[in-house]
């Protein structure tokens, strides 16, 4: 038997998050709703899901979204057309490529903040992802911070240790309280080197 993600309610005035599977968290901060790396399909070539899929309400009225790189685990393009005309936030390079893809990707400077919604900001910062290349997309991959709701959010992205990673704090200007992080050799291969 699979279990189902509980429905999320409506919107509250409260921070919410929601894990949907691999590296898809639901944020909702205060009525704000973002969108981390959504992968919204049962399979996703070899990758199968073991669980039902998001609710509707899980993914509907979504403000945001955060894409940490464009490896297809992570950058779902059918998935990410199933949320409509809602901006993708990710490193300059990636986005110009979505924007090819007809998705609605703006111009975000990589070290400043900016608005999400009323209330909601975000900065891209660093993450490092060396996995295999793949030529047809752009290889750049980045965390962001985001801030919003009383509460800083680290969102990781896929990333292995780094020397930044100690100054998050100041750059979001208080302390990071919930962190969005891998799991997987990344890390560990860091710690050996």
């Amino acid at each position: 038997m699979t279990e189902r993600a509980p429905d999320p309610g409506p919107r509250a005035s409260g921070v919410h998050v929601t894990w949907l599977g691999h590296a898809t968290v639901l944020l909702d901060l205060g009525g704000v709703r973002v969108l981390t790396d959504p992968v919204l399909r049962t399979r996703l070539g070899p990758l199968t899901r073991r669980h039902d899929l998001p609710l509707h309400a899980h993914v509907e009225d979504v403000d945001a979204v955060l894409l940490s790189h464009l490896h297809h685990d992570h950058a779902d393009l059918p998935s990410l057309r199933r949320l409509g005309h809602v901006p993708v936030v990710t490193d300059p390079e990636n986005a110009v490529w979505l924007r090819r893809q007809g998705l609605d990707a703006p111009e975000v400077p990589r070290e400043e903040w900016v608005p999400l919604a009323d209330g909601v900001d975000t900065r891209l910062v660093r993450a490092d992802h060396e996995a295999r290349p793949m030529p047809h997309r752009p290889n750049a991959a980045n965390g962001m911070l985001v801030r919003g709701g009383g509460l800083v959010v680290w969102f990781a992205g896929d990333t292995s240790l780094h020397p930044e990673m100690e100054h998050l704090a100041d750059l979001a200007g208080a302390p990071v309280d919930l962190a969005l992080l891998p799991i997987g050799d990344g890390l560990t291969l860091a710690r050996k080197r």
